[in-house]
């Protein structure tokens, strides 16, 4: 490997871009961005000063259904659901109670998308695991397969950019700084963002509440005093509520006491857990974690060649996993976008759907709207010839992708293999949930009707 490239020992120094993405950031959303990229053929390096995954913050709980379909299209849901220490059909139930031991209130079931296998809403049900196996799953996965840069140990200290690319400056353990060039830089780096730092925008917003202290916890006795199963219990105590559930079913817990005095930091966490039990338990601590629920937007997510993703872009509250779930989402609608735009794909240079998108929803709006469109032309046996038009000016898609301008040429609705072209529909990109993002490079799929066996003039999607 030349000198000027980077390693997946550490980076180097190089005058032009020596990548096409540098993902700052290793944590869910960084890497799930690299897997995303991978899934399209577009190499990245990820940069991320930790060396190894914490278990005992376990932060979200929950991975959405949404979520779960898009591991799917990377065939990596199967890889969570067997590692996940809770299968989901052990329970899908939240249960609101006087304590965690102690009376039942009222009893919520199918919730969080725990019921959902099966159903046609979706196609995956959600999964109760913890933030850590999923990123250590991410981290195995991509270490496996050998085509992604990963820098743990590395802190990012600074990113600038020029026409050409984006330099990021890092350095190790030992305080050998060193550079990456990468045309494109995507901040994954949580609330302190450099690049958001880097990109010149700032957070709007605030706190949304009181203080809560998370804690990481075994008790034996806890488990034998509840004899039914449910994944959330939360705790209609004034005088110490809050929310626990299991980590695993071996014994291993997690609980957060929510509105937590301000001043909080000589809290005795053994005194918080039986509180929340309703019980004199025993409690062995594994990790506690202060945090603070709070509604933050970035006023921008892209400046130039710099993308923001995850915390980095927005915060919310987390219950319910919307954190990490959301930055999953977001890593994924960026994934597909700048695979489309890199020059070996011959697209145009705006990652962002042709214009500004100060919020990711927006992004997912056009992104919806587009997919649609081609479905409903391509139901009516019509084929893309597109005319793209951002900012004015008129470039040609060399694909049959959905675009927000297009001119549509009339062509015939009957294939060569004589099959009507809908029956094609099942192998093209749908707006159905768990269904492929549209694909950035052209091909062919074969009709759907068996005896078939034609290629049909359908752009490549995977199932």
């Amino acid at each position: 490997m030349p000198d000027d490239a980077a390693t997946a020992s550490g980076p180097a120094a190089g005058g032009r871009p020596e990548l096409p993405v540098v993902v700052i950031g290793g944590g869910p959303v960084g890497l799930s961005l690299a897997m995303e990229l991978r899934y399209h053929g577009v190499g990245c390096a990820v940069i991320e000063p930790r060396t190894s995954v914490s278990a005992v913050r376990p932060r979200a709980k929950t991975t959405s259904a949404r979520t779960m379909e898009l591991f799917r299209r990377w065939g990596f849901a199967e890889r969570i659901r067997a590692r996940a220490p809770i299968p989901v059909s052990w329970s899908s139930d939240v249960v609101f109670c006087t304590a965690a031991a102690g009376a039942e209130v009222t009893r919520f079931t199918g919730t969080l998308g725990l019921g959902l296998a099966g159903d046609d809403l979706v196609a995956e049900p959600g999964q109760q695991v913890g933030q850590p196996v999923v990123e250590q799953a991410l981290r195995d996965a991509l270490a496996e397969a050998g085509d992604t840069r990963l820098l743990f140990g590395y802190r990012v200290t600074g990113v600038d950019q020029d026409a050409d690319g984006v330099t990021v400056r890092a350095e190790d353990a030992n305080g050998v700084l060193s550079t990456v060039r990468a045309r494109y830089a995507v901040g994954a780096d949580g609330a302190h963002s450099v690049v958001r730092a880097a990109a010149g925008t700032v957070y709007e917003g605030g706190n949304a509440g009181r203080p809560n202290l998370s804690v990481v916890f075994r008790s034996r006795g806890l488990g034998a005093l509840i004899a039914d199963r449910a994944v959330h219990r939360w705790v209609l105590n004034p005088a110490a509520p809050g929310v626990v559930g299991p980590l695993d079913l071996g014994g291993t817990w997690w609980a957060i006491a929510t509105g937590r005095p301000d001043d909080d930091r000589d809290a005795d966490p053994v005194a918080i857990v039986r509180a929340l039990a309703g019980a004199d338990i025993d409690v062995e601590v594994l990790g506690t974690d202060p945090w603070q629920a709070r509604s933050l937007l970035a006023t921008a997510y892209r400046r130039g060649r710099l993308l923001l993703a995850g915390d980095a872009a927005h915060q919310n509250p987390p219950w319910g996993g919307h954190g990490f779930n959301t930055g999953v989402g977001d890593a994924v609608n960026l994934g597909w976008k700048l695979a489309a735009v890199l020059p070996s794909f011959r697209r145009p240079t705006d990652p962002t759907t042709g214009r500004s998108r100060p919020r990711a929803t927006a992004c997912r709006i056009t992104g919806s709207r587009q997919v649609t469109r081609f479905l409903t032309t391509w139901a009516a046996g019509s084929r893309c010839s597109a005319t793209w038009r951002p900012r004015g000016r008129s470039r040609r898609r060399r694909n049959g992708a959905a675009c927000p301008s297009a001119t549509w040429t009339p062509a015939s609705s009957t294939p060569a293999c004589g099959t009507a072209r809908t029956s094609c529909l099942s192998a093209l990109t749908s707006t159905s949930p768990g269904s492929a993002a549209p694909s950035p490079r052209p091909g062919r799929t074969r009709c759907s009707t068996p005896s078939c066996g034609t290629a049909c003039s359908s752009p490549r999607t995977t199932p």
